[in-house]
């Protein structure tokens, strides 16, 4: 049972009421208090981060799968990767 005394009292992204129940003693809940906003803020930076990096070439990739081990399952990329080291 949703105690309507407790309701949070922030809006969603498309203007509606959240109807999740606030956090006790507090006016929003887990998702609009100052803790979510914080993980939010950051979960934005993370991807803003993700689409900043450079993209991965067929040289880094053939490292990266040479240094754990996974030759045997990209043979293709380890081949594409020996013609562009040849020139």
């Amino acid at each position: 049972m949703i105690n309507q005394e407790r309701l949070c009292y922030a809006y969603t992204t498309d203007g509606q009421m959240c109807r999740a129940t606030a956090i006790r003693g507090q006016l929003h809940c887990y998702a609009h208090g100052p803790r979510g906003q914080r993980r939010a803020e950051a979960l934005r930076q993370a991807a803003l981060q993700r689409r900043r990096n450079i993209p991965v070439t067929i040289a880094t990739l053939a490292e990266t799968v040479q240094k754990y081990g996974l030759t045997r399952y990209y043979p293709e990329l380890m081949a594409a990767n020996a013609r562009l080291s040849a020139r």
